[in-house]
């Protein structure tokens, strides 16, 4: 399959599942703007701006996990969807309230707006906020027409000693939620615990190619935080790292 054809058809099924996520933030929005419209005496702009926030942050969330699949640079993300709706928001606020002024139905007002949302917000979300480079694409299994992930998957095993699994604790979770917050092509990285020796840790990692492994091992809180995680391990049982591919 050419390169062309395999990013139409993934743009297609992006586009699906954003719409299905669409839909549904689309129903919170409407439930939330329905309840504070009937319920409250406020008019048309307030009750349309409370449920506007509460549908983005739904839809934010849902499709960086599920359309886009990315987990890095979250911070970054915000603020280019923030700057997306710093110039949606009053436009559609204003461009509703004087429909509604004028006597526009404000339920077909608020369809309206989410029909504009859907198309400029997906538009935004691929070309801006979640824009993949070519060497973070996924590969494209032609014979089930689903995504495969062509990435490297680590599982970093450690034995802790029985004094220092709070400590160690706590340094994991500092760099867990610094390694996903910060580093690019990190898909997941996350610590497990094995249910039947509570000293046993595995850090579960997955990245999209090489390069962004090499960098967050060079990373600054790589480097000032697994020396203090390895400072903690019990010397007297071997733990280990291994790199793992796709078996299919």
């Amino acid at each position: 399959m050419t390169d062309s054809r395999i990013a139409a058809r993934r743009t297609a099924l992006q586009l699906l599942k954003f719409t299905l996520l669409s839909i549904s933030a689309g129903l919170i929005q409407t439930a939330a703007f329905t309840a504070l419209s009937e319920l409250t005496p406020l008019p048309y702009w307030p009750c349309y701006l409370a449920a506007l926030a509460l549908s983005v942050a739904y839809n934010f969330t849902a499709n960086r996990k599920f359309t886009f699949k990315q987990a890095a640079n979250v911070p970054a993300a915000m603020l280019k969807i923030g700057i997306y709706y710093l110039f949606f928001t009053p436009l559609s606020v204003w461009g509703g309230h004087r429909l509604t002024d004028a006597g526009a139905n404000e339920y077909a007002v608020l369809a309206g707006s989410l029909f504009a949302n859907f198309i400029t917000e997906f538009l935004v979300y691929k070309y801006a906020v979640f824009r993949a480079k070519p060497s973070d694409t996924n590969n494209f299994n032609n014979k089930s027409g689903d995504f495969t992930m062509a990435n490297i998957h680590v599982i970093a095993e450690s034995y802790v000693r029985a004094d220092a699994a709070d400590a160690y604790l706590a340094l994991a979770k500092q760099i867990v939620e610094k390694t996903n917050a910060l580093d690019k092509g990190c898909v997941s990285y996350r610590l497990v615990r094995d249910k039947a020796d509570p000293r046993h840790f595995a850090m579960i990692e997955e990245w999209t190619d090489q390069a962004s492994l090499d960098a967050h091992m060079a990373s600054a809180h790589f480097v000032e935080i697994i020396p203090q995680m390895g400072a903690l391990s019990d010397t007297s049982r071997e733990g280990g790292i291994a790199l793992f591919d796709p078996a299919f």
